[in-house]
């Protein structure tokens, strides 16, 4: 993609994975038509929703996006199947290729307090995956899918407001606790 997006991606606010969510992923889409094309604005819908055409996998920054998302895939893959002692390479999504950084990562989230940051390890890891891809990628249609992407992410966690939600939380966490479902990826 060889379009630039100044006035675009200057005016959209600061995301972040903490903190209050400055809109919306549909708010922002709508922005996001009124400046992409319809190809691109298509693009992006398709990698948001999780679909994989081939059409968005020509876009080098998505493809390795979706290599990501595959390879983090297999390491959960691989430690369920371990954690329950079945042998992993049945578990795992073709190609395989194992990642140490992301078997790391699989592991701490493992060892967190609970299964909300268990998955804010692993949001955390894609958001810094996102961060590298889009090093060098300021205002084209690249950094336009990390945004959106991290918004997605954003949004989700936006939807939680411990205050809200604490004792329902507490109830399923000593539920699980005494049925020992607390293993994160079991």
């Amino acid at each position: 993609m060889g379009n630039s997006y100044y006035y675009f991606i200057s005016s959209l606010p600061l995301v972040s994975l903490e903190g209050k969510l400055p809109l919306s992923t549909e708010e922002f889409l709508s922005y996001a038509g009124e400046h992409l094309t319809n190809r691109e604005l298509g693009m992006l819908r398709s990698v948001l929703s999780g679909e994989n055409m081939p059409s968005i996998e020509s876009n080098d920054f998505i493809h390795k996006w979706n290599v990501f998302n595959h390879d983090l895939s297999n390491e959960k893959a691989r430690f369920r199947a371990q954690l329950n002692g079945k042998d992993p390479l049945n578990s795992l999504i073709h190609p395989v290729k194992e990642n140490y950084n992301l078997a790391a990562v699989i592991n701490q989230a493992q060892e967190a307090a609970n299964p909300f940051l268990a998955e804010k390890t692993i949001d955390s890891a894609r958001w810094s995956h996102l961060e590298e891809l889009t090093f060098g990628h300021y205002f084209d249609f690249e950094y336009i899918v990390s945004y959106a992407i991290k918004l997605q992410i954003a949004e989700r966690y936006s939807r939680y407001s411990l205050d809200d939600h604490k004792s329902i939380y507490r109830g399923y966490e000593e539920k699980a606790k005494e049925e020992k479902l607390y293993e994160i990826f079991g």
